[in-house]
């Protein structure tokens, strides 16, 4: 494994703090008292609000194989990096940490709102020292020129997520949008495209190569689905399991060696 994938918000006081959803997820966060928390947009909340949120004590349903930790809190970006700062000085690593950092914006956002994440998160990561280590990714496309902008040396990734529809032909082995995907991937010049697996097959991998676009599927939790995508080229796969991957791909890499693949 080489790189953490995480998601930010901005909150109500203008900081980036690390949470999946755009709003406080009441199914694994508790309030003080136990109560579950409210669904309650995060750019509402301030950091010492969020910080009063115990999100490890009831763990995620969706999740079975994740360990519960009773009184995890939210934590900011910038802490966050200065937390694995300290690790590695701490421990011997094969290699540097390398991140992906999501911004998440609520479907109504605003141009004013895409610049203030850019900023944001261009300060936080430099800041850090952390820009040569750090992508930024986003389903929001016009938010990754403006990061590019601030700071040519942090690489952006675009995400694509299929409608149901479109998930529905490629399953069934129709081209659906993937020609449109990668045009608009290579618009806005991103370093990386990271669509959803459905779309990824040979050719798709070949036209981003061509074009000088990495390809990272996300979110690939099934062996046989990492194994197929490793076949076809991919730079990278995003998971849920990296010690699944992880064994795949040490497979994979034996079987390649002894020619197997």
């Amino acid at each position: 494994m080489t790189t953490i994938e995480l998601d930010t918000n901005v909150t109500k006081d203008k900081r980036l703090i690390i949470n999946h959803d755009t709003t406080v997820n009441g199914k694994i966060c508790r309030y003080e008292d136990g109560e579950p928390a409210e669904f309650i947009p995060i750019e509402d909340l301030t950091v010492g609000q969020l910080r009063r949120l115990d999100c490890g004590s009831a763990g995620n349903a969706d999740f079975p194989e994740q360990i519960p930790v009773a009184g995890a809190r939210l934590t900011t970006l910038d802490e966050f990096f200065e937390f694995v700062r300290a690790y590695e000085r701490d421990h011997e690593l094969p290699h540097p940490i390398l991140f992906n950092v999501e911004t998440k914006f609520r479907s109504d956002h605003s141009l004013e709102e895409i610049y203030e994440t850019a900023r944001l998160m261009v300060n936080t990561i430099e800041a850090a020292g952390m820009a040569a280590r750090s992508t930024v990714q986003s389903f929001v496309p016009e938010v990754l020129p403006e990061i590019k902008k601030l700071n040519p040396q942090i690489k952006t990734s675009v995400l694509f997520k299929p409608t149901a529809f479109q998930g529905f032909l490629l399953k069934l082995g129709f081209n659906a949008n993937r020609d449109s995907i990668i045009q608009n991937a290579a618009a806005i010049a991103v370093n990386i495209i990271s669509p959803h697996f459905l779309y990824v097959n040979p050719a798709f991998v070949n036209c981003c190569h061509e074009k000088c676009i990495r390809v990272l599927p996300w979110v690939v939790n099934e062996a046989k689905t990492m194994e197929r995508l490793l076949n076809y080229g991919v730079d990278g796969i995003i998971s849920d399991y990296p010690d699944r991957l992880s064994r795949v791909y040490a497979n994979w890499s034996e079987q390649r060696a002894g020619g197997a693949v």
